[in-house]
């Protein structure tokens, strides 16, 4: 990897998910899902960079590998690190053992290959840039210290993921929801949201999974939560729906949605509460509106600057305020950790300078100021 000019590593697909995750981020699919298969990448990788790219106190670790062994190699992208990539997690060092000889072999096999690469050019050994019609690679091995060529070999073609209805068990909260008042049309995708985050400071960061859910006519959104993993348990989140719409007295009378996974997490949810879930080909703009808003806003809030949260209040646009007041009044304590002190203090800010809609800014400031008085900090 390395022809784009920004990362430049060794990377090895293991198996069916792997190979299947190298498909996905050769796709070329518009929207949320770019970001979602960038992510979802399942392999391991001997990344080469610079001493601020490295994991922490790795760089000194190196340095002294290469004082140690007498290794002079400097320049740009001169310090290695070994690095497991996980679907929807955030990368970890390498710490397997099993995995380790794996990445060791393919190394070697790279090292040879680059000896070859002297005499001949990458296209006479087969080798090509990866797409999505790609069918067939070429196959390397060594044997005693010698590069044996195999030939061309095929590659299985991209995997759709199969998405099994999510079972809604919550016979409490059916029955609440079944006999709620109803009202309202709703369009509804599942997203990731694009900050890592983690339950507990010994857990890989992990990218959680957003209900965006909004009204058809003018695109305003329903409080929906965070899921609390990658989305391996939804049953889970689902319960997690349900209750901040009982909490907050609402109940759609219908949901659109137009993807299978979102259409099989609320199939029996819906089923149970005497919800129309209709999946449909259809355009649906003021999804894709709240979608560009929640993009724009998270983009901002990533730059480096926390702008997103205070210097650029003023430009957030009206429907992402609405979605972020709406995340505040329904996150439990526990939510609330899991969010940046930055974050929490922009939103406080917003709040006092009344950017929040209608008297939504008095009950995000109740909100936070009742957590802080429970936190041990509150005193500092």
């Amino acid at each position: 990897m390395g022809r784009m000019g920004f990362h430049q590593a060794i990377a090895l697909y293991i198996g069916r998910e792997g190979v299947n995750s190298l498909r996905r981020s050769n796709a070329v699919i518009p929207g949320f899902e770019d970001f979602e298969d960038l992510i979802s990448q399942h392999c391991l990788q001997l990344e080469f960079g610079n001493s601020d790219d490295l994991f922490p106190g790795l760089a000194d670790e190196v340095r002294a590998f290469k004082k140690e062994y007498g290794i002079r190699v400097g320049g740009k992208n001169a310090f290695p690190q070994f690095v497991r990539y996980q679907k929807y997690r955030f990368p970890v060092p390498l710490d397997n053992d099993a995995d380790i000889i794996s990445l060791d072999e393919a190394v070697q096999v790279c090292i040879k290959l680059a000896e070859k690469l002297d005499t001949s050019t990458p296209e006479e050994l087969g080798i090509g840039m990866m797409d999505p019609g790609t069918s067939q690679v070429p196959l390397f091995s060594i044997s005693d210290g010698t590069l044996i060529e195999g030939g061309m070999v095929p590659i299985p073609e991209l995997e759709e993921e199969k998405y099994e209805p999510v079972i809604f068990r919550n016979e409490v909260a059916a029955h609440s929801l079944r006999k709620a008042e109803k009202y309202g049309s709703y369009s509804c995708e599942l997203l990731r949201l694009r900050e890592p985050i983690q339950n507990d400071p010994d857990e890989v960061p992990f990218f959680p999974l957003f209900c965006l859910i909004v009204d058809v006519d003018d695109a305003a959104p329903l409080p929906a939560p965070l899921s609390k993993d990658c989305g391996e348990d939804m049953e889970a989140f689902l319960n997690g729906l349900a209750q901040e719409w009982i909490d907050n007295g609402i109940c759609p009378s219908e949901i659109f949605c137009r993807d299978d996974r979102t259409y099989a997490f609320l199939k029996d949810f819906c089923s149970k509460t005497g919800i129309r879930l209709e999946y449909t080909s259809e355009e649906l703009p003021e999804l894709d509106e709240a979608e560009d808003s929640f993009l724009s806003f998270m983009d901002e809030y990533d730059d480096g600057t926390d702008e997103g949260f205070s210097g650029k209040d003023e430009e957030l646009d009206p429907l992402m305020l609405e979605i972020i007041a709406l995340s505040v009044l329904g996150s439990s304590d526990e939510e609330l950790d899991q969010m940046p002190e930055e974050a929490m203090e922009g939103i406080l800010s917003m709040s006092a300078s009344g950017m929040f809609p209608d008297d939504m800014n008095k009950k995000i400031r109740d909100r936070l100021f009742k957590y802080l008085a429970g936190k041990d900090e509150w005193d500092d």
